[in-house]
């Protein structure tokens, strides 16, 4: 694996990381700022874990499918807070933005082990702009601590 490979690969996992962590579930009457108040207080503990995990962690398969799994499991988490039926739309296409980085990342990842850096490249490139749209919707949400992209620097 090249060092710009791994570089690639770990600025496109770190897409995912704004997504959220802690268990966390609301009823359907949340009002909107409590709405946003649980949902960056789970990104924020999230960014802090991922920012926790070692430098080291973007630089193997193993690490960079560890912050993969770690993102499914937060968006997931954040999926778990029902939003106030005045942001529902917002937030449906924000975590649809979310799904797509998802599945992009998986992509990412099938491709790196396969060593084919043409298609890295272009799967890298298209993370790049799934995660600004993700990060531009959750600052309009007033979510912008799920608008952070946290490295690992532990």
């Amino acid at each position: 694996m090249s060092p710009r490979r791994v570089a690639i690969a770990g600025a496109l996992m770190v897409g995912l990381a704004g997504c959220g962590s802690s268990s966390s579930s609301s009823s359907s009457g949340t009002s909107p700022a409590s709405y946003r108040a649980t949902v960056n207080k789970i990104c924020a503990a999230y960014n802090q874990s991922v920012r926790a995990l070692p430098k080291s962690t973007t630089g193997s398969i193993q690490g960079l499918t560890t912050l993969a799994n770690s993102a499914k499991n937060a968006l997931a988490q954040v999926k778990s807070v029902t939003p106030p039926s005045s942001m529902s739309s917002a937030v449906d296409k924000w975590t649809a933005a979310l799904d797509q980085q998802s599945a992009n990342v998986s992509k990412l990842l099938d491709t790196f082990k396969s060593g084919d850096t043409t298609q890295l490249r272009a799967i890298a490139a298209e993370g790049t702009k799934l995660n600004a749209q993700a990060n531009a919707q959750a600052k309009a949400l007033g979510l912008p601590s799920c608008a952070t992209n946290a490295t690992p620097s532990g």
